[in-house]
């Protein structure tokens, strides 16, 4: 869980100097709530497992990242987002499943992880196509992928069913976070090539003189 860690590390510190304002902004979240959140997922890593005789259930994997998703759920409803989210979750589980199952007998758990965190990002930034709607894509679909993997390992391989481990927290932290990014990385690309292009249509309006053919008409 070290990777995740120290990606939400990164970002509480720049939630503390008031980098990432405009972010929790864009959610309608207030601060304390967004610094309770990343608190939470810090400390979600640090409690142990459920463990059954059948069944092992991660919290920093599972358990928090739902109960994350609640709060999420609950302003995406009140910005009339829900459609967005329901189709970025679904989308990001598929993704996340997927790359389990195709790559578990080429690839290490590492690249794996790498491979979800940011397929999955990407994926619910395309289809949420805003930070809110992404969050609850990635907030969600990521433990519903970790069912349908521990699901297919369990009666296909006849392993003991096991989710929300640190592969899954370290996954779940790189696609939220790479989808944040990503959103903001593309807002500053348009604004900044807008803000040119009005410049440049300001600069285009004062070369011409509205008084250029005046004098024509006064001589």
């Amino acid at each position: 869980m070290l990777v995740g860690l120290i990606i939400l590390g990164i970002v509480a510190a720049l939630m503390f100097f008031g980098v990432m304002g405009r972010v929790y902004k864009n959610c309608g979240m207030p601060f304390p709530l967004a610094f309770a959140v990343v608190g939470l997922l810090i400390g979600g890593a640090f409690i142990p497992a459920v463990r059954t005789s059948g069944a092992t259930v991660g919290a920093a994997g599972f358990i928090v990242p739902l109960a994350v998703s609640a709060v999420f759920i609950y302003l995406a409803s009140r910005r009339r987002e829900l459609i967005r989210s329901f189709v970025a979750t679904v989308t990001a589980a598929a993704v996340y499943t997927s790359v389990e199952l195709l790559l578990v007998l080429v690839a290490n758990d590492s690249v794996i992880v790498i491979v979800q965190g940011l397929l999955c990002g990407f994926v619910a930034y395309l289809v949420g196509k805003t930070e809110l709607a992404a969050l609850c894509g990635v907030f969600i679909g990521v433990p519903l992928g970790e069912v349908a993997v521990g699901v297919t390992n369990r009666f296909a391989y006849g392993e003991q069913f096991g989710i929300g481990g640190a592969s899954a927290f370290n996954a779940l932290i790189i696609a939220a976070v790479l989808s944040v990014v990503l959103y903001e990385v593309v807002y500053a690309v348009k604004y900044a090539a807008n803000k040119k292009r009005r410049k440049l249509a300001t600069e285009a309006a004062e070369e011409i003189d509205p008084n250029e053919y005046k004098k024509y008409f006064d001589e």
